[in-house]
């Protein structure tokens, strides 16, 4: 008798569960995965409150999550339509779908998301997250600027986003962030947004000079208060010290410098590679660490000195213990 009620109950269960809407939804998430539209419209037709029903996963709690990682517009129109919510966050980082299409770099999902006539300030929160310095990859922002209305809401927005775009988290790959944000400032000078608007108390030219990113600042230094700063810095074409030097050592030993006339200049020690500013004082060369400089310490942590017949430099190396380090660096091609 026990087992039959047991049995019964059991085939209750799974009768309800087929028609309640969590299964429904379920289903409705493996259509969006496979990109089955004609599967989404029966679904949504049967069970319309699915639309924005929890998936039961958390990196998709909704089916417009998985649409906007399969980057298929298609279903987005379709899901939008029958009512999906743009305004849903994730369990973790608290995302909207539009934040998420940003972060994954899913440019076709926010050309179509522009053609919506969003409001401006969604249009302002995707655009600060794409120039945002924790996102190095993404070219979202190129997007939004090929809109001309999110471009037109940008300005009326009054926002200091070329200050803000030339904040630079410094990591390993900082050069390749650092070029990154060259072509975002470019980009927004081009269209005329605001070089003196200031972010923090600090103009674009502020910011760059404490980056002591010379690239950026001579972009933006219109004013032209940083003169006599990047005159510093020039470097000469036809300079003897320009080229790739190295020690020719291996592992936690190698030292090797670069020095060119276009800022892309660094410093390759044991363990990474470090942008470094150059100058030369009465033909010596001195090379500064841009964060060092930037907080405080006027002493180069490198001074060289060519050979006479320009083949190699000699440098002295400032160590943290006050201790000074030779060592030959031999101009190399590779």
């Amino acid at each position: 008798m026990r087992s039959t009620i047991l049995l019964c109950t059991i085939a209750m269960c799974f009768s309800q569960a087929r028609s309640c809407p969590a299964a429904t939804v379920s289903t409705l998430a493996n259509a969006v995965w496979s990109d089955d539209l004609a599967a989404i419209e029966k679904i949504l037709t049967d069970e319309p409150e699915s639309v924005n029903a929890p998936t039961g996963d958390q990196f998709h709690p909704t089916a417009v999550f998985i649409a906007v990682e399969k980057g298929n517009t298609n279903t987005l129109n379709l899901l939008v339509q029958r009512g999906a919510d743009l305004t849903m966050t994730t369990m973790w980082g608290h995302r909207t779908p539009i934040d998420e299409a940003v972060r994954m770099g899913k440019s076709q999902v926010i050309s179509w998301w522009l053609s919506k006539d969003p409001s401006s300030d969604s249009v302002e929160r995707a655009f600060e997250l794409s120039i945002a310095p924790e996102d190095q990859e993404s070219t979202v922002w190129q997007t939004i600027l090929d809109d001309p209305r999110a471009v037109q809401l940008l300005k009326a927005s009054g926002k200091p986003y070329v200050a803000r775009s030339i904040q630079v988290r410094m990591t390993p790959n900082g050069p390749q962030v650092r070029r990154d944000r060259v072509a975002i400032v470019k980009r927004l000078v081009a269209l005329g947004f605001n070089l003196e608007a200031e972010h923090d108390g600090r103009t674009a030219s502020d910011i760059a000079a404490s980056n002591l990113d010379l690239e950026v600042l001579r972009i933006v230094d219109t004013l032209h208060r940083y003169d006599s700063f990047l005159q510093r810095f020039v470097h000469q074409s036809g300079s003897d010290y320009l080229g790739r030097w190295s020690n020719g050592k291996d592992n936690f030993k190698q030292k090797v410098l670069v020095l060119t006339t276009n800022g892309q200049d660094t410093f390759q020690g044991s363990t990474a590679t470090f942008p470094i500013l150059w100058c030369l004082e009465d033909n010596t060369l001195q090379v500064h660490l841009p964060f060092a400089l930037a907080n405080g310490a006027p002493d180069p942590f490198m001074i060289g000195t060519l050979s006479q017949d320009g083949t190699s430099i000699e440098c002295r190396f400032q160590n943290a213990d006050g201790k000074v380090d030779t060592e030959v660096l031999t101009q190399c091609t590779k």
